[in-house]
């Protein structure tokens, strides 16, 4: 009887124990889980719960971005552009007659654009439209179309203090692209550059031009390498449907050999930035035989437009780089 009796309390105590284990661990699981869920839950409200305060920070920010990207935009839609005192100006763009003048290739057009470039300097200054780069809306780069036979004057001149380049390039672009930025750095090695857009059919405003070239004149020396030219008188003659400017000078040879150019060193530019260009059937000769420590007088003329200023200036220049210059009005 004791023996069951011991055997039944045994069999009670360890049932106890075990239900109290059972209750410990059900404890547990239940605190586990509900650490778990608590856990799991705050991590899924995290992801799900918007940052106001960033998004409100981006939003700033893309506002930020949108306003510069508009700023900049703006700033960029100019067809006039200053550098060093320099002003850079597209006046006008066309796109050209298809049946005359786009490349063999299709889906390409051509693009006539009317520049000038104003000297607001104290010094003279040498372009060159080699270093042109044009860029369209697509991202394609053009470059400047030379020897094409179509463009009146050229960019490819110089302009002394207070006077002006004028003159058109041609560039052949594909037909989709409608808008272009022209970039140009006066100087190799320069991070200093210009940045124009223009469209292709537009006339724009012009820039008012001031200041007025100074200097020498009728009677004074002008220098290059070796010789010396005085201009003594310049005068308008027409031949035929024709208008020339016939320009007298004399050549002087200070050294004791004699000399022959094959070219001439002179180019003429008007007051409102166009080249002429020089009558070449009045070249033959003109600074043939130049006898040492001599002299020897000399004509030489260039093609006058209808619309072109009688006010000149006449540039000394040896491959591209200017040497002397004067200036002159004629009536």
């Amino acid at each position: 009887m004791k023996s069951k009796l011991f055997t039944l309390l045994m069999l009670l105590t360890l049932s106890i124990i075990i239900i109290a284990c059972s209750s410990d661990e059900d404890t547990s699981s239940s605190s586990t889980d509900t650490v778990e869920k608590t856990t799991s839950n705050s991590s899924d409200d995290t992801v799900k719960q918007p940052d106001n305060s960033q998004d409100s920070s981006s939003k700033d920010e893309a506002t930020q971005d949108t306003t510069n990207n508009e700023t900049s935009e703006t700033s960029s839609l100019s067809n006039s552009a200053t550098l060093n005192n320099i002003t850079y100006t597209i006046l006008s763009s066309k796109v050209l007659d298809p049946n005359e003048y786009t490349l063999e290739d299709d889906g390409t057009k051509a693009v006539l654009v009317s520049m000038n470039i104003v000297n607001n300097t104290d010094k003279l200054i040498n372009i060159s439209s080699l270093f042109f780069d044009i860029i369209g809306e697509s991202g394609e780069d053009y470059g400047v179309e030379l020897m094409n036979g179509i463009t009146k004057g050229s960019l490819d001149s110089f302009a002394a203090p207070g006077r002006i380049i004028t003159g058109e390039f041609l560039i052949y672009v594909n037909e989709n692209d409608t808008k272009f930025t022209l970039e140009y750095s006066p100087e190799l090695l320069s991070d200093d550059m210009i940045s124009i857009t223009f469209n292709d059919n537009s006339d724009y405003d012009v820039v008012e031009i001031t200041g007025s070239s100074e200097g020498k004149g009728f009677g004074d020396e002008l220098l290059d390498e070796t010789l010396r030219y005085v201009i003594n008188s310049a005068t308008i003659e027409t031949k035929g449907d024709r208008s020339y400017i016939l320009i007298n000078l004399t050549a002087n040879n200070p050294t004791a050999s004699e000399i022959s150019l094959d070219w001439i060193p002179f180019s003429l530019i008007a007051s409102d930035g166009y080249l002429l260009s020089m009558d070449v059937s009045t070249l033959r000769d003109a600074l043939y035989s130049i006898p040492a420590n001599g002299s020897k007088d000399t004509q030489i003329s260039f093609t006058l437009d209808a619309n072109t200023s009688k006010d000149f200036d006449l540039y000394v220049a040896i491959f591209g780089q200017v040497k002397d210059y004067m200036h002159f009005k004629l009536e």
